[in-house]
């Protein structure tokens, strides 16, 4: 801007005193002093011109630039906000179905449950009982081993024990029990003392009482069937 000023001061300086020399030589005064000092002055109006005009491109090119910058700046920020709405949509979405889930299962599992008296120190008690029994006996490989059995194992009724296995592990009992029972099985398919039991002789020794029932359980459990299980086994 400063720039600007001086050379505009300069250049009505230089018309002005162009102006006043030009009309002294139309005047009559037409010594090479006067023409000396025309020419200069008509340079310097040239010049100033030229050099005006260089600035005021060089100008105008940075303001197109400062504009280009903060129309990207600008964009950048709209980008910016639109992707922060999008996550900030996406986490409210996520938990809110969390808030739907638990409160669907809070809603399942209440009514179903909302007139035991069991108590919680007690439902804690029964529980220590139930993974002792299903860690430590082999009577869960009994094929007549039952919700009953469990109940009289553990010194309390059936309904208490389903009640504690739904809540703690969010299973019925015949899920839970076909757990254990696959695990055995696995450790037994993976044994080469048992490389001489079929199939069928290893699912009756762990409580499946049919071919079909085991290999289904079995593969819900590990995502293989009890064959694809034994290969595996025997490869290590």
């Amino acid at each position: 801007m400063k720039r600007i000023r001086l050379l505009a001061l300069l250049y009505f300086i230089s018309v002005g005193t162009l102006i006043f020399l030009t009309y002294s030589y139309h005047e009559g005064n037409h010594n090479d002093l006067t023409k000396v000092v025309v020419t200069i002055s008509a340079n310097v109006v040239v010049v100033s011109l030229i050099f005006a005009a260089l600035i005021l491109y060089i100008n105008n090119r940075k303001l197109k630039e400062t504009n280009k910058t903060l129309y990207q700046i600008y964009l950048d920020n709209i980008e910016y906000r639109k992707q922060e709405k999008q996550q900030r949509e996406l986490y409210e979405r996520v938990i809110e179905e969390l808030k739907k889930e638990n409160e669907s299962l809070h809603s399942n599992e209440q009514p179903r449950y909302k007139n035991s008296n069991l108590a919680d120190h007690d439902k804690q008690d029964i529980l220590s009982k139930i993974i002792n029994v299903m860690e430590y006996s082999d009577k869960i490989y009994d094929n007549d081993f039952d919700l009953n059995t469990l109940a009289e194992m553990v010194g309390t009724n059936y309904k208490y024990v389903s009640q504690v296995i739904n809540q703690e592990f969010n299973k019925n009992f015949s899920a839970y029990l076909s757990e254990y029972r696959v695990h055995e099985a696995c450790r037994k398919l993976a044994d080469r003392n048992f490389s001489n039991m079929t199939l069928e002789a290893i699912a009756e020794s762990v409580g499946f009482k049919s071919r079909s029932n085991f290999i289904a359980c079995f593969k819900k459990a590990t995502g293989m069937t009890p064959s694809e299980y034994q290969k595996q086994a025997n490869r290590r």
